[in-house]
């Protein structure tokens, strides 16, 4: 486990990040997914931080551990489980999870169970190519619940939104066939499939899609029709963020070589950083605190650690990078801030210098 502190007095162990265009001002509705300890209905939990609030928390497990409810297998995937008014979400592929050459079925499935007994509810399953999956199987993404919809986008960049409670597809998208979009990261050898988790902002879901302007997509969440297209950057697995700088919203979209910070009804690019790790594999979901207005970034490989303040003066964005360091690299788990320092676990194909 390795600690970084924020402050920019120690900048040698560290991060950095950091453009402008008339930005919406943040209001309850922009983010539907409000944060309950409750619930956990998107990557990263209610915030998308991996954090909630909690107390009474034990100190201990008890005698024998933890008491087992109830198990079942399912199957490979990288999905993590969301769960809401009683029931879990998750996706996953038929196969040998514990080989690099699988076998696995060319089949993937979202489903839904109840969280008190693991009942199927409902499944729902398609055809779904076999990329490399020698690091393991796809599906990647993880799903997202806005209100009575869950939406989900598997290995092959095949975009669903479903009733949650009966399963019933909604509409879908085909991102590759009808949007012409790459099926696979550009630069990568290891290319396992789509794996950038969708975030909700307004009436719209927003995913990375890839291709000449359209890097990034806003969808309907009502039918799926195209709000806006943006972008003509390299994407990447990493999950994008919704923040606030100074009163008006932003998303930030880890691309394949920079960061970019968007307006989230627009689509217009408001800036970039550069932060290139040389293959496309920038994973790890940036960190942001409004308090000090740090972004920050890391992964693997030629990258490293990068902090950037983000400062509104107007309708400008302004950026500043307080440091970066190649001698930590977080790789595939995004890293948690706790008050001046964030934790995470790095490394990548040998030992830290």
């Amino acid at each position: 486990m390795i600690r970084l502190r924020l402050r920019l007095a120690v900048a040698l162990i560290g991060g950095a990040l950091l453009l402008g265009s008339q930005l919406p001002t943040a209001t309850a509705a922009d983010d539907q997914t409000p944060a309950s300890s409750a619930a956990w209905r998107q990557w990263g939990g209610p915030s998308r931080d991996f954090t909630v609030r909690s107390s009474g928390l034990a100190d201990s497990w008890p005698e024998g551990g933890p008491r087992t409810i109830w198990s079942r297998p399912l199957g490979p995937g990288h999905s993590s489980i969301l769960f809401d008014a009683g029931l879990l979400f998750t996706m996953y592929r038929v196969g040998n999870g514990r080989a690099r050459q699988g076998p696995w079925d060319a089949a993937e499935s979202v489903i839904a169970l109840d969280a008190a007994t693991g009942k199927t509810i409902w499944e729902h399953k398609y055809a779904s190519k076999i990329e490399d999956f020698s690091y393991g199987a796809g599906p990647h993404s993880t799903p997202l619940i806005v209100g009575d919809r869950l939406f989900t986008i598997g290995t092959n960049k095949q975009l669903f939104a479903f009733d949650k409670k009966s399963g019933k597809v909604l509409w879908s998208h085909d991102l590759v066939a009808e949007l012409d979009a790459p099926s696979l990261l550009i630069r990568p050898v290891v290319k396992a499939g789509y794996g950038c988790s969708p975030i909700a902002y307004g009436d719209t879901i927003i995913c990375s899609v890839g291709g000449p302007g359209q890097s990034v997509v806003a969808f309907r969440q009502a039918d799926g029709g195209v709000v806006w297209k943006s972008g003509h950057f390299l994407v990447s697995e990493a999950a994008p963020i919704l923040i606030t700088v100074d009163g008006r919203r932003q998303l930030v979209v880890f691309g394949g070589g920079a960061v970019h910070g968007l307006n989230p009804a627009t689509g217009a690019v408001l800036w970039s950083h550069p932060h290139d790790p040389g293959n496309d594999l920038n994973i790890n979901t940036p960190i942001f605190s409004d308090t000090d207005n740090i972004l920050l970034l890391s992964s693997a490989y030629k990258a490293g650690s990068r902090a950037i303040r983000l400062k509104q003066n107007g309708d400008v964005t302004e950026t500043e990078e307080l440091w970066f360091s190649n001698r930590v690299r977080y790789m595939f788990l995004s890293a948690l801030r706790i008050g001046d320092y964030a934790y995470g676990t790095a490394g990548d194909l040998d030992p830290l210098s």
